[in-house]
């Protein structure tokens, strides 16, 4: 879990500018962010069974918020109130997930009138009916988004494959 990761000791942590988390996260391990206050991209889109966007998750009490692009994984499905609190940076958030998390008329205060999410295309019109998601500027992610099938042999056994994940990587250019 990313709360078992090594922090970077002393000034260094000042460095980190990205984060990309794989593998599992508890809801609570975000808080861990707050070791990294200069932070401009955390990428949450590769983790399974991470539900719930803590309170003040990127609340950097000792430095303003850096952070200008978040990308949420399919699994989130709750977002606490003042989740984003200080995020006066951010500029995208792009959420993976089909069905809207839910939210509160707290949850979302702190992103920018400025900011963009985008959503699924085929969640776009769920994203703009719910009364608390409408009021952002809600689009949906471009052409590079695809939905990847698979045909596994009737003898496999899905339940053993539950909450993982498939990383495509181009062996052309090396890029996941």
């Amino acid at each position: 879990t990313l709360s078992r990761m090594p922090l970077t000791q002393g000034n260094n942590a000042s460095l980190v500018r990205t984060i990309t988390v794989t593998g599992q996260m508890s809801n609570w391990d975000g808080g861990v962010m707050a070791e990294y206050p200069t932070l401009t991209s955390i990428d949450f889109s590769r983790v399974s069974e991470y539900y719930t966007l803590a309170s003040y998750a990127f609340d950097y009490d000792s430095a303003p918020c850096s952070l200008r692009t978040l990308y949420l994984p399919s699994s989130i499905s709750y977002i606490q109130e003042d989740a984003f609190n200080g995020c006066d940076s951010l500029a995208e958030i792009n959420c993976f997930a089909i069905t809207p998390p839910e939210v509160d008329s707290f949850s979302l205060r702190g992103i920018p009138s400025t900011a963009i999410v985008y959503v699924p295309a085929v969640a776009l019109q769920l994203y703009q009916a719910d009364p608390f998601w409408r009021t952002l500027n809600i689009r949906p992610m471009d052409g590079n988004i695809v939905t990847l099938k698979a045909q596994l042999p009737p003898s496999i056994n899905l339940a053993d494959y539950a909450g993982m994940f498939v990383q495509l990587h181009n062996t052309q250019n090396g890029l996941d």
